[in-house]
């Protein structure tokens, strides 16, 4: 089921450049549980690496805080998927 979960949420991601969805992906970067996290940092990535720059800028402060949440983070895999987008400045 979470694996069907994380299908759908990229397929959203990729298809839909909406601002709002960067809140719920950054708010979620919180989550106790290391498979959440490790999933938004690589849902963060792909917004990253497909939205318009013009977008992104919007909610640069945002996503530079969530960058350094991922680096941080406890979970290696979190930690180097977070390490690709660090260079947003």
């Amino acid at each position: 089921m979470a694996s069907s979960a994380l299908v759908a949420v990229r397929f959203i991601i990729e298809n839909t450049c909406s601002l709002r969805l960067i809140s719920l992906v950054v708010k979620s970067l919180s989550s106790k549980s290391k498979d959440i996290r490790r999933a938004m940092c690589e849902t963060l990535c792909t917004i990253i690496a497909l939205w318009p720059v013009t977008t992104l800028e919007k909610k640069h402060p945002e996503l530079r805080v969530a960058l350094q949440n991922g680096i941080g983070d406890a979970d290696p895999e979190a930690r180097q998927l977070a390490r690709k987008y660090v260079c947003l400045e």
